[in-house]
């Protein structure tokens, strides 16, 4: 094909068509510059969603981390409410003897 090209501009150039040439050389120019930008936007939006992914990645860690913490905090609340349930004083009892051996 680019053998094709050459030959078309050659004839190109011999039929006097140097403006037709002209113009096509100006088409490629504008193609590629757009063709430039088209690729440096291609990059930027790369670098973009790279980012986008890295604080992605932070924030799932930062979620986890705090839904283990909530976890371990849980589990502190029931062993805390646990401990206070047989430290108090068995109100239940009627009798007026305390049954909680702590509390004697």
């Amino acid at each position: 094909m680019g053998c094709g090209i050459g030959l078309q501009i050659a004839v190109l150039l011999k039929t006097g068509g140097t403006s037709a040439l002209r113009l096509t050389a100006a088409e490629y120019q504008a193609l590629l510059a757009r063709w430039t930008q088209d690729a440096q936007a291609l990059e930027s939006a790369r670098v973009k969603l790279a980012n986008a992914h890295a604080d992605l990645a932070k924030e799932r860690e930062r979620r986890e981390q705090a839904e283990a913490e909530a976890l371990r905090a849980g589990v502190r609340q029931d062993t805390l409410e646990q401990l206070l349930a047989q430290l108090r004083p068995d109100r239940a009892d009627s009798s007026g003897t305390n049954k909680n051996p702590a509390t004697k």
